[in-house]
């Protein structure tokens, strides 16, 4: 809701500011049309301000919403089927059974004419075995369709009738038999590049990111990020489970995302890996940035030679609360376990080192005393040995 409230907010703005200020219309406004605003905190050096797509294009605006670039991206259409299956029960039962017309010998035909005739018309004639069975009633038909016979009349082989009642209790099993519960779902989608949602120190920010220049390399074109999607089958369970079996199957076919692509606006493709996951994450820790596509595997990302990602182990997080405190609150500072020390840092904004603390191995909080700290804007280092983990801005009033 916020993210939609911020974006309409935003495309308020920008006709406003492009009747005032810029003489090229910038975007339509059409329902197929959606605005991003990246965060000040993230836009500064890593991401264009603005970015938009309409249809198969991405728009890049400036400050003053006049357009900077645009260009096309590629688009799939997609078909996956999903069919959803529930297994056939095994009940345990109390079963009734005594004779009809008890010394008499019946046909098939004798057999339904005399029920139909003295005792129900509304009867479903089933072969079991050397058995045929005249069926007037299912368990639960509106559940399990018409496959539990619960109250019939079976034709014996030496040609006596008898009736039969069956009280089902419960699932003992199910059977490797599935019934299809209603007619195959077909979901048919237009694939555009995801949004990449920016979390920094597990805080998710509201704008979201669909292209960028700086964020994989510092050269003039765009990268943004396209799902690969793969032709297969695949089979999910789930429900109580009783010896290995699952209630309930969905078994679906078509494209499925396995991947993602790096591309650039010229529509060469950067980077590729695998994922199962729909949508990344990207971390900014320092002046270090990181992927995730699936919370399993990280990325790093090198900005040197072609924007290359090195997997790594997860970048340590770091959280400081309050950004904006009184003089003398208290300001914490929470992070992941480490096994080496860490070294906080504030620094006044005449670059005097207001005070130094650390964050012992092991250990995952610290506090900084800020009663010696005068109204103004600090910054707060976080380093681990010579590599930095964190910097962010503190404000005293």
């Amino acid at each position: 809701m916020k993210k939609l409230l911020l974006s309409g907010v935003a495309m308020v703005v920008a006709s406003t500011v492009v009747a005032q200020v810029s003489d090229t219309p910038v975007f339509e406004h059409e329902t197929r049309c959606t605005l991003d605003v990246a965060p000040p905190e993230i836009c500064d050096g890593n991401l264009p301000q603005i970015v938009y797509t309409n249809e198969n294009e991405i728009v890049v605006l400036d400050d003053n919403f006049k357009e900077i670039k645009r260009f096309s991206f590629e688009t799939q259409e997609v078909k996956p089927v999903e069919t959803d299956y529930r297994a056939l029960p095994i009940f345990a039962t109390d079963k009734e059974e005594y004779p009809v017309a008890e010394g008499t010998k019946f046909t098939v035909g004798t057999a339904l004419s005399y029920i139909q005739e003295n005792l129900n018309n509304n009867i479903k004639v089933e072969e079991h075995g050397t058995e045929t069975w005249f069926v007037c009633e299912y368990y639960d038909s509106w559940r399990y369709e018409e496959n539990f016979p619960r109250v019939y009349y079976s034709l014996k082989s030496d040609g006596s009738l008898w009736y039969t009642y069956i009280l089902y209790k419960e699932i003992t099993a199910y059977s490797d038999k599935w019934i299809q519960i209603h007619e195959p779902t077909v979901y048919e989608y237009t694939s555009y590049p995801g949004n990449t949602y920016l979390n920094i120190n597990g805080r998710e920010i509201d704008g979201s990111l669909t292209a960028t220049q700086k964020l994989f390399n510092d050269d003039d074109a765009y990268e943004y990020i396209v799902p690969i999607f793969t032709y297969k089958t695949a089979e999910y369970y789930e429900g109580a489970c009783i010896n290995g079996m699952y209630e309930y199957k969905t078994a679906e076919v078509g494209d499925f995302v396995t991947g993602f692509k790096i591309m650039n606006d010229k529509g060469e493709t950067l980077q590729t890996f695998n994922s199962s996951w729909h949508r990344m994450y990207a971390f900014i820790l320092g002046e270090n940035i990181y992927f995730t596509p699936d919370s399993e595997k990280y990325y790093r990302v090198n900005k040197s030679g072609s924007s290359t990602l090195a997997e790594v182990s997860m970048p340590s997080g770091v959280s400081i609360s309050p950004r904006v405190a009184q003089n003398s609150t208290p300001v914490n500072i929470t992070a992941t376990e480490s096994d080496s020390d860490r070294t906080i840092k504030v620094i006044s904004a005449n670059g005097s080192i207001m005070t130094t603390t650390k964050i012992p191995a092991g250990s995952t909080s610290a506090t900084i005393n800020t009663s010696r700290f005068r109204s103004g804007t600090y910054i707060v280092l976080v380093s681990e040995g010579d590599k930095m983990v964190e910097n962010c801005k503190i404000i005293i009033r």
